[in-house]
């Protein structure tokens, strides 16, 4: 289903909150994608990360389980899942950094991406560590693409935080109507952020 047909919660909230999404993007949330891009285009262009941020602080990125090191010629599509982190502790960590000295460690693990034609569609993105609450400005801007079970557990739990967050244009609390939308098998979260 394209993005522009889910059901769409557009939410004006305040900034502050926005690292409370974090835990959210860490259980895996789409991002909508016309086809398969590089995995720079992705992170600057679809998740809406600063170019700079994402070459100098994103040390960590999979896709589909796999560290990946050429970020202009690697491709995302549809249907792939991305891991992005930021440091990682230990030997294993500076060998899956990217760019790393002692990649010839994980040579194992590189594979060739071959990504076809895809149509439009998602990308799993899952953000790990510090990376989640960095990119939660950015992507929630953007829209996210996630269950409407998995919107209504995340809004529970944090009902006191999330109070402040108003859906539009019915100027009504997240939190009074994020049940509402518990049936939908995807729908399209956007925010909108104000200081």
């Amino acid at each position: 289903m394209e993005a522009s047909r889910l059901p769409t919660i557009h939410v004006l909230a305040p900034i502050g909150v926005a690292p409370l999404f974090a835990p959210l993007l860490r259980q895996g949330v789409g991002v909508w994608v016309p086809g398969p891009r590089s995995v720079r285009d992705f992170l600057v262009e679809d998740m809406g990360l600063n170019f700079h941020y994402a070459t100098h602080c994103v040390p960590g990125l999979f896709v589909n389980g796999v560290a990946v090191d050429d970020w202009e010629h690697t491709l995302v599509a549809p249907g792939d899942v991305v891991a992005l982190s930021g440091t990682m502790p230990g030997l294993a960590g500076i060998a899956l950094r990217r760019q790393s000295p002692l990649k010839s460690f994980r040579q194992d693990l590189t594979v060739p991406f071959r990504a076809s034609e895809s149509p439009a569609g998602t990308v799993l993105v899952r953000p790990f560590n510090f990376v989640a609450q960095d990119a939660a400005l950015p992507l929630l801007a953007r829209g996210i693409c996630l269950p409407g079970v998995g919107l209504a557990a995340f809004v529970a739990e944090r009902e006191e935080e999330l109070r402040c967050c108003q859906v539009l244009p019915q100027e009504r609390s997240l939190v009074d109507v994020a049940s509402d939308w518990r049936q939908a098998e995807q729908l399209l979260l956007r925010v909108e952020w104000h200081e």
